[in-house]
């Protein structure tokens, strides 16, 4: 819940059976978009990596939590959230310090959240699964940010954008600021009204697909199906065909120094 300062306080209301916290979601009905605050009444929850002022950011590490109390200042693009009227009604889980863990066995200090998709016991994948996850199982939330990360796992749409769109401390080579959100149309509202140098115009479509090998085929056959298809879509409409690639191959064409032989993954 923010106050005039936008200070926001951890809701300690548990469910009638003492199991679970709620989650406090105001009306959208005292909310009406304007120019001014285009993502007024928007629910939305942020990544647990992102600062959130009056809030502990937990980095999902037990020991992160005990050198560390509630910040007294938001990040940049959380700020920008709330100023363009976002309600932000909670935060959501990740991998520690968004580490490549898989879930559910590499997750130590904080247990991985339960994806309600299937038989509620399918990886929910990622560094970014709680932001999946709250938007699969919670219809009241409009979006969520992260970073970003494949999305088949969920059946969500997501878009993640270039460098120079936003402040962040992060390596912009590895990382980048990501809505996630259930259609195109919310997703394109969102980012074009909170990310900064995307208003740009092309002249073409892009000439290349990359195809990585190390992530295709999928396991699940109907998904690769489904990825198939979408991809003969693009080449079709494309003109062109696929590029397939594989990422530790690049990588040692033509590794950057800092590295010094460490391929891939470990570095």
């Amino acid at each position: 819940m923010a106050d005039g300062k936008f200070l926001y306080h951890v809701l300690t209301s548990l469910t009638p059976n003492g199991l679970w916290k709620q989650i406090a979601v105001p009306s959208r009905l005292y909310a009406k978009p304007a120019p001014e605050k285009p993502l007024a009444g928007a629910r939305m929850g942020i990544k647990d990596i992102f600062r959130l002022e009056g809030t502990q950011l937990t980095m999902m590490s037990r020991a992160w939590t005990e050198l560390y109390g509630p910040y007294e200042e938001s990040a940049e693009y959380t700020k920008k959230l709330i100023e363009l009227g976002a309600v932000i009604v909670g935060k959501t889980k990740m991998t520690s310090f968004a580490s490549p863990e898989e879930p559910t066995d590499q997750w130590v200090d904080f247990h991985c959240p339960v994806n309600p998709r299937g038989d509620q016991y399918q990886s929910p994948s990622s560094s970014s699964t709680g932001a999946g996850i709250s938007l699969a199982g919670c219809w009241k939330c409009a979006s969520t940010r992260g970073l970003q990360r494949a999305l088949f796992f969920a059946a969500q749409l997501q878009l993640y954008i270039d460098e120079g769109t936003t402040n962040q401390f992060t390596d912009r080579n590895f990382d980048t600021v990501g809505q996630f959100g259930r259609s195109l149309d919310d997703l394109h509202y969102i980012v074009s009204n909170t990310f900064d140098n995307i208003h740009q115009t092309f002249s073409d479509f892009p000439f290349k697909l990359l195809y990585p090998v190390e992530f295709y085929p999928l396991a699940n056959e109907k998904q690769q199906a489904l990825t198939e298809e979408f991809i003969s879509v693009l080449e079709d409409f494309l003109g062109i065909k696929r590029t397939p690639f594989n990422l530790v191959e690049e990588w040692e064409k033509n590794p950057p120094k800092e590295a010094a032989g460490v391929v891939g993954a470990p570095y």
